[in-house]
């Protein structure tokens, strides 16, 4: 008879500072020797926008459940347990928190070696001492703490990668998708020290993205139809999509936005304020309408004035 796989689940929340210390957690309690078979797409959970809704994951599937939350984020999840789960399903959680009143209940529930306080002192109390890779873990928590997310090598590349993954998101509208598989991503590299081709592809984009928001050319013109109206010339091969500028160009004041297109210089997606396109959309001389407030334009209609210095 083959000898069932044991699953190891883990649910933490998916901010920078969570993800070291739940990397971290898996070196010093060696659960990759424990359960080689662990896949972070399928058993990781990320819990975001605090979702602590457990209902539909199958804890009954799985011999062990690490619970990594250090500044006590999921507190929620502990009363759903205690409420809804028997205690053998019980027993095979492993919570790792911050300082809390209900820590000397939890013991009482889940077993006295099954709930730790995430700090310092756990690192450094197990018989196996810190190896260096664990020591830049620990460091990198350390400047998490105080808010420094680009200490080092390593904490650059995840604050890289999350923050394409979010402009990801926002593009499409659709949630925190993509968010969530690639924190997952990072996950994984920090648990194997081996390179994700996601998160290599994602901070590809993002440097590419930095690059052409630094050397887009912007101009700024006092149009006589449009008044404040900006031009943005981004950089060839730009990825970012023009619903972008045309958000920044509203916060920062602009009436109206331009970005050239990419296929054709002479032409342009032109973007009003509501207000100013309701007043008027009929004076636009459009080569194209796409929308009430969005126009396809030539460059002759834009620049019409010297730039503003």
């Amino acid at each position: 008879m083959t000898k069932k796989e044991q699953k190891l689940a883990i649910i933490m929340p998916g901010t920078q500072k969570d993800l070291f210390t739940g990397a971290l957690i898996v070196l010093k309690e060696s659960l990759l020797k424990n359960f080689p078979n662990f896949d972070v797409n399928k058993n990781c959970f990320v819990i975001l926008n605090n979702n602590n809704d457990l209902s539909k994951l199958d804890l009954e599937d799985y011999n062990k459940i690490v619970v990594v939350d250090p500044n006590n984020k999921l507190i929620k999840i502990e009363e759903f347990i205690v409420k809804n789960c028997y205690r053998k399903v019980a027993q095979k959680f492993s919570w790792f928190l911050g300082k809390s009143t209900k820590i000397p209940t939890m013991k009482k529930f889940f077993g006295e070696n099954s709930v730790h306080i995430c700090n310092e002192h756990y690192f450094h109390s197990k018989s196996m001492p810190l190896g260096d890779y664990e020591m830049v873990l620990m460091g990198a928590i350390y400047t998490l703490t105080f808010g420094i997310v680009d200490s080092c090598p390593r904490t650059k590349r995840v604050a890289e990668a999350i923050n394409i993954a979010k402009f990801k998101d926002k593009e499409v509208a659709s949630g925190p998708i993509f968010l969530e598989k690639t924190i997952k991503q990072l996950f994984l590299e920090l648990i194997t020290k081996s390179e994700s081709p996601l998160i290599a592809d994602l901070i590809s984009e993002f440097r590419l993205l930095k690059e052409a928001e630094r050397k887009a050319k912007r101009t700024k013109i006092e149009h006589p139809t449009l008044g404040l109206l900006k031009v943005v010339k981004p950089k060839k091969g730009s990825i970012t999509q023009n619903k972008s500028f045309f958000e920044k160009g509203f916060q920062l004041g602009y009436s109206a936005v331009a970005v050239r297109s990419a296929n054709n210089s002479q032409e342009y997606e032109l973007c009003l304020k509501n207000n100013l396109a309701k007043k008027i959309a009929d004076e636009i001389p459009a080569i194209k309408r796409i929308n009430g407030c969005r126009f396809i334009v030539s460059k002759e209609f834009l620049i019409q004035e010297p730039e503003i210095k």
